[in-house]
């Protein structure tokens, strides 16, 4: 059983209400995983609150550090907390329904834009783009939350 801190990124110009019923879906299925979670389940808006969510986080023996990309952000914010982090680095990130209009959440382009951003300041990252309740999900969260394999000798 591993120890998890979560943390939610989102930004208020996006569907908060709807934000934060994707965190929510997010973090039960999370707890049904049997793993120990750590942080703050409430959206963090901006980069103080970001700021203020890591350093609740930083006397944590975590094994792993979770970010939710609910909504886009842009990756300053997940760049800080890589930056700062003393465990492995993992993001899930949320498809939502095509209505036709704008994106409610944008969930992908602002894990697109993290996973790039990561790479370039070589600060390696596990993800996931799936839904809360997708058929695959227990499957899915297992892999990615899984410790990372030991280097082979």
């Amino acid at each position: 059983m591993a120890r998890i801190g979560v943390l939610a990124l989102a930004r208020p110009t996006f569907d908060v209400p709807f934000a934060e019923e994707v965190a929510r879906e997010a973090c039960a299925t999370l707890e049904r995983t049997g793993h120990v979670l750590v942080g703050s389940r409430a959206l963090l808006l901006d980069p103080d609150a970001a700021q203020v969510a890591m350093a609740a986080l930083r006397d944590e023996a975590l094994d792993l550090l979770l970010v939710l990309q609910v909504t886009f952000t842009d990756a300053s914010m997940t760049l800080r907390i890589a930056k700062g982090a003393q465990a492995p680095l993992a993001i899930w990130a949320f498809p939502e329904p095509r209505s036709g209009g704008r994106l409610r959440l944008n969930s992908f382009c602002g894990l697109n834009l993290a996973v790039h951003t990561l790479g370039r300041a070589e600060k390696p990252v596990r993800w996931l783009y799936a839904t809360p309740k997708a058929e695959s999900i227990a499957a899915a969260l297992d892999d990615m939350l899984a410790p990372p394999a030991a280097p082979a000798v």
